[in-house]
């Protein structure tokens, strides 16, 4: 009867086999990923009509409602993407266009820009949580292949029970061995990178992954919410003062002697309270 696998063999096996079923789209993904860091810049570098002349954002506002003025006075609303340090692009638009149905200006004369159409950075954007497929598909794929990812690093940790040792191992001239010794050493370096990159990856889209949950967690905070005790508002200060005048007055002090010294000494506590109230 064979025996059972442990548990660093089952590892293994999953380890092996989600690196070569997802490792190239994860690459493609880690690679658009970096290159979408600096997508306004790729943007700039793949339209060089678009110059650089340090306008400030307020003489730039004005340049571009100057234009709007003329060209549209009628239109609803107005929209106006100024230029920054990594992106010299002045454009308009109006009356809600989508983002990328704009106008470019020159910052200084205000005239039309001919632009060149290219995606420029864009393309790395979007690839990187779609794959330039259908939005909602897309971000799915790249979901389940950012989980994969992480049951890859966790099966990796549970293997490598030695990490520390195997991250200082490594054998020249040995073939796969060396191969093998160079994946763990760059692994265990990259380590916390990877996981922390994989990790908030799939939390920048949790609402989309895990919908009852989070649907969950926000009825639990609206009951909390509901059921506190909700503190009247305080009186106004005409009514504060009504309400003091109108106070109860404490019982008055016992007095245990009889006859007419008695009724008299209540009377005076009793004149005594009567103004305090006022």
């Amino acid at each position: 009867m064979a025996r059972a696998p442990s548990l660093t063999q089952s590892m293994s096996g999953v380890h092996t086999w989600v690196g070569l079923l997802l490792g190239w789209a994860l690459f493609a993904i880690f690679l658009t990923g970096t290159l979408a860091v600096f997508d306004k810049e790729i943007d700039w570098w793949m339209a060089p009509e678009l110059t650089n002349q340090d306008q400030g954002p307020v003489v730039a506002a004005n340049v571009a409602q100057r234009w709007l003025q003329a060209n549209h006075p009628t239109s609803s609303s107005w929209n106006i993407a100024l230029p920054t340090e990594r992106s010299p692009r002045l454009a308009v638009s109006v009356d809600g266009q989508r983002r990328g149905e704009n106008t470019p200006l020159d910052a200084e004369t205000g005239e039309p820009l001919a632009v060149r159409d290219t995606l420029g950075g864009a393309f790395f954007f979007h690839f990187h949580y779609t794959l330039h497929l259908p939005r909602l598909l897309g971000v799915w794929v790249v979901g389940f292949a950012a989980m994969a990812m992480l049951v890859a690093l966790v099966s990796g940790i549970i293997i490598h029970k030695k990490i520390f040792k195997d991250f200082f191992t490594f054998r020249p001239a040995k073939g796969q061995r060396s191969w093998l010794d160079g994946h763990n050493a760059s692994a265990v370096l990259l380590l916390p990178f990877h996981l922390m990159i994989t990790y908030t990856g799939l939390a920048i889209f949790c609402v989309l992954y895990m919908p009852a949950a989070v649907t969950r967690c926000t009825a639990a905070i609206v009951r909390r919410c509901s059921a506190r005790p909700t503190r009247p508002p305080p009186p106004r200060q005409g009514a504060a003062s009504g309400a003091m005048r109108r106070r109860a007055r404490p019982p008055p002090r016992p007095c245990w002697r009889s006859g007419s010294s008695s009724n008299r000494a209540r009377r005076t506590t009793d004149a005594a309270w009567s103004r305090r109230s006022r």
